[in-house]
């Protein structure tokens, strides 16, 4: 079960409420934060902040994580909260 419905079940949390999409909205951004963490400290990918795409925070020996994937991944969530609200 994926982790963001879980904890909105455990906390009773009504389907199509804000409270819900707010879990499911947190619980997308820590594990995107923690994917990008994970893969730029194994040097599976790095990224070059550029004006387009700022870096969020400097990591440690120069690696940063970006601001753009995780802006990228907070719209598609919110798409796909609202195509689930729609087929409801």
């Amino acid at each position: 079960m994926q982790v963001g419905h879980w904890l909105c079940n455990r906390w009773a949390l009504p389907p199509g409420s804000a409270a819900a999409l707010a879990v499911h909205l947190a619980w997308g951004q820590a594990s995107s934060i923690a994917v990008e963490v994970a893969a730029v400290a194994a040097n599976l990918w790095s990224y070059t902040p550029s004006p387009g795409n700022p870096s969020l925070v400097m990591l440690w020996n120069g690696k940063h994580l970006t601001a753009l994937p995780q802006l990228i991944w907070l719209a598609a969530s919110s798409a796909f909260w609202l195509a689930c609200l729609a087929l409801r």
